[in-house]
């Protein structure tokens, strides 16, 4: 994202900031209730699932305080949850928000996490997903 900065002289500067070419996107494990990222790549153009990624408190905390850049579901590949193993395409709850692994979900039922007590019938609706670049 530009950013629009004046200098000591008080002349205008604009501060261009290339494009990320990484997005780590939050998720948490269906099953035992644990964050991780997503890692997507540009490639040509298009983004593409490059694998999962425990996070790190430096990485949590820049997730809550730094910069976040959004990924279409359009854009979202079948990812692998490294704490249950369990591959498919991430699940938005709409009760808490928060997007899970589909570890406790079947193709036609949407179980949330042990801490959400949300379930209910899986929808095809997009969602936004918000990333990080380290």
């Amino acid at each position: 994202m530009n950013q629009l900065t004046r200098s000591y002289n008080g002349v205008a500067r604009l501060d261009l900031k290339p494009a990320p070419t990484e997005i780590d996107v939050f998720r948490r494990c269906a099953v035992a209730d644990r964050p991780f990222f997503s890692r997507y790549v540009l490639n040509r153009g298009a983004w593409d699932y490059a694998g999962p990624v425990l996070p790190t408190w430096e990485t949590l905390l820049l997730y809550q305080k730094g910069q976040r850049h959004v990924l279409s579901w359009r854009d979202l590949g079948q990812e692998r949850c490294p704490v249950c193993g369990i591959i498919g395409s991430p699940l938005e709850c709409n009760v808490c928000g928060v997007v899970v692994c589909g570890g406790r979900s079947t193709a036609a039922l949407f179980r949330c996490r042990p801490s959400c007590p949300s379930s209910g019938p899986v929808t095809d609706r997009g969602f936004t997903n918000h990333g990080i670049t380290l």
